[in-house]
């Protein structure tokens, strides 16, 4: 450890921001600083504040830093997208109740005026019956209200724990911090099933095929592979080492079969 801050201190130009003493590690006996946070020397003039945030803590046994500088970074335009989890198709059919569905087009322009009449109806329907999404960047598929509960109850339980040092608040908090884990863990899997299932609609897997090989259409390649001492980097080198590594030469003990 001593030789690691050594190199950042050296070589990287980094100085460490945590302030000494900070404990990011908590224990019945106080706790320890074993999260330390190293900055550049121009990050070093624009830092703000290096602290823990309790508020931000999601159940690990390290407490989370929170760094601040006074830097300004560029932010890209989030684009707008409905909430369709929230459709309320009854509101939807109220709107278009009164649509006109008779009217006679004769002509070019009567289409045209058509078109834009429905057009605009459907925009006023999907305004009034399908809300916005919130932009978030923390934004997860698989958070559901049963996740949100779960990691509040937790959060709270050990943040009791944190400030009580009880052992009653120390079991509470560690077996909300179990309910908490497989909430999580049975929402990320029926969102994974989701995801393979809208996939495997349409030509949902030949979108997955262009965005694996990027943008210039040329299939994925194999890095360079290293093994000890070896380094493969054409094809035949690649294959043999990874045909060594997989299928290894062994020789098979026969000495309990009698001949």
């Amino acid at each position: 450890m001593d030789r690691l801050i050594e190199v950042i201190y050296e070589q990287g130009d980094c100085q460490l921001l945590t302030p000494p003493g900070t404990i990011t590690y908590p224990t019945n006996q106080g706790g320890t600083t074993i999260d330390l946070a190293f900055g550049s020397s121009e990050l070093v003039d624009s830092l703000i504040e290096c602290q823990v945030a309790t508020e931000l803590d999601y159940g690990s046994d390290h407490l989370p830093i929170r760094l601040r500088f006074q830097i300004e970074t560029l932010k890209g335009i989030a684009k707008k997208r409905r909430c369709w989890k929230k459709y309320d198709i009854d509101r939807a059919k109220t709107c278009l109740e009164d649509l006109d569905y008779s009217r006679q087009i004769n002509s070019t322009e009567e289409l045209e005026l058509y078109a834009r009449y429905l057009s605009n109806r459907l925009v006023d329907a999907l305004d009034q019956s399908v809300p916005w999404k919130r932009v978030s960047k923390y934004a997860n598929p698989w958070w559901t209200p049963q996740v949100a509960t779960a990691v509040k109850e937790a959060r709270a339980a050990r943040k009791e724990w944190l400030d009580s040092r009880s052992e009653e608040a120390r079991l509470r908090a560690t077996e909300l911090g179990k309910v908490k884990a497989k909430v999580v863990a049975n929402a990320k899997r029926e969102s994974y099933r989701q995801l393979v299932d809208d996939t495997t609609q349409g030509d949902g897997l030949w979108k997955l095929s262009r965005w694996s090989r990027g943008s210039d259409g040329d299939l994925p390649q194999v890095p360079t592979l290293r093994s000890n001492q070896q380094v493969a980097k054409d094809f035949d080198s690649k294959v043999t080492l990874l045909k060594e590594r997989f299928f290894p030469t062994t020789q098979a003990d026969l000495s309990d079969i009698s001949s």
